[in-house]
């Protein structure tokens, strides 16, 4: 027995932005399990979030020590 769940927004066509190299593969899905977010410039593209946390340091918000 299996069971799929669908996110409501992946019927809907959208563009994934999938970091690389990260530590846990990603899915090309609303659903993946990063939560990523739609891009608040870019209606239908999707950011999904490293487990490494490598956006953060891209930011400013974490620094190397």
């Amino acid at each position: 027995m299996s069971a799929t769940a669908e996110h409501p927004e992946d019927a809907l066509p959208a563009c994934h932005v999938i970091p690389l190299g990260d530590w846990r593969e990603h899915q090309a899905s609303c659903a993946c399990w990063c939560c990523p977010q739609q891009d608040d410039l870019e209606p239908g593209v999707w950011r999904h979030n490293a487990m490494d946390q490598r956006e953060r340091y891209e930011s400013g918000e974490l620094r190397l020590q």
